[in-house]
């Protein structure tokens, strides 16, 4: 079992969607909007509906998470 980063307990600590996506093209090498929808075989309005989202949900939460322990190594 992976100790879970102590430092990432604060509901301040949540990725935005904003950031989700920023973080996600950082790591795959994308710039922009249009090609990381593409490379999710999704819609670019989906990437927008989602980065318009307000409150966290749990896979936001887990997203935060995942991008907290992938940046500590």
């Amino acid at each position: 079992m992976t100790k879970v980063n102590e430092s990432f307990t604060n509901m301040n600590d949540i990725y935005t969607p904003d950031d989700i996506i920023d973080e996600l093209k950082c790591i795959l090498d994308i710039r922009y909007d249009n090609e990381l929808a593409d490379y999710l075989n999704v819609s670019k309005q989906s990437l927008y509906q989602y980065k318009k989202k307000v409150q966290p949900d749990i896979q936001q939460r887990i997203i935060s998470e995942l991008l907290v322990l992938i940046k500590d190594k």
